[in-house]
């Protein structure tokens, strides 16, 4: 089914008031409107919100969780368990592109995965431009987007950007924005803060830097706020990546029966 289809099945569907589905990677998975769960971001993107959605998935013998079904046709994934503390940069600079911490991963943490499961691992286009708290790229989630789209990167392992943390969010009114999850940080939580607190972690690195300073780097967790901690601190790296498109799923992404890649082509 082709992107423009689905999404008019979709609207139909809602329309009707029955329960609304996509069908994905040859999987059904219905689509919430108020619930937590997945939820339509675009016409052909979809992203699960919410503190614990069904959004589990078994990759290389591990726990990750779902981000988003993406209009190319891959899936992002992000790690759920044996999260490592690690520094964003050993060298104080919060430039993805040149991190100690990229570089850690799209090597020795991309060489540790056997080769089975790295060739389901698209190279992909990471946004990670800067972003403001409080400014014009922090007000809405939208400008949120438009600056971490300002410089990409192509690589096949990365993290989760601020935007990506702020969608994950099931209560948009509290929870939209930067400035409102910094405003209402005590209310709003999502399923990666959930992974943070499970993992007994402090907090976990995002990929975006800050515009305020060349070492400052956004986190999540038990706190919000970024912070001069690229050197200095050693925090949870959650790898994130893009599965590519020519997969089978089964399960129904609870944790007792996640996602299984049954079948590539």
């Amino acid at each position: 089914m082709n992107i423009i289809t689905k999404y008019i099945t979709l609207i139909l569907t809602l329309i009707s008031g029955s329960v609304p589905t996509i069908t994905t990677h040859n999987s059904q998975i219905p689509v919430q409107t108020k619930d937590e769960g997945l939820y339509l971001s675009t016409p052909s993107r979809y992203v699960y919100k919410g503190k614990d959605p069904n959004n589990y998935l078994n990759f290389n013998n591990e726990l990750w969780r779902i981000i988003s079904f993406e209009p190319d046709g891959t899936i992002k994934i992000i790690k759920t368990q044996n999260l490592q503390n690690i520094p964003f940069d050993e060298a104080n600079s919060n430039n993805w592109e040149t991190s100690s911490l990229n570089s850690y991963l799209n090597n020795t943490y991309l060489n540790s995965i056997p080769k089975e499961y790295q060739n389901l691992i698209e190279t992909h286009s990471w946004n990670i431009g800067s972003v403001y708290k409080t400014q014009k790229s922090g007000e809405t989630l939208k400008s949120t987007k438009e600056e971490e789209q300002e410089i990409t990167y192509k690589a096949k392992i990365g993290l989760v950007s601020m935007s990506e943390y702020v969608e994950a969010m099931h209560d948009t009114k509290l929870c939209g924005s930067i400035s409102l999850i910094f405003k209402n940080e005590s209310r709003c939580q999502n399923y990666l803060d959930k992974t943070v607190k499970e993992e007994n972690k402090e907090a976990a690195w995002t990929i975006s830097k800050d515009e305020y300073s060349e070492s400052t780097v956004y986190y999540i967790g038990n706190t919000y706020f970024p912070d001069n901690m690229a050197n200095s601190n050693f925090i949870a790296a959650m790898p994130a990546l893009y599965l590519n498109k020519h997969i089978t799923l089964t399960g129904d992404g609870t944790k007792q029966n996640p996602y299984q890649i049954t079948k590539t082509d």
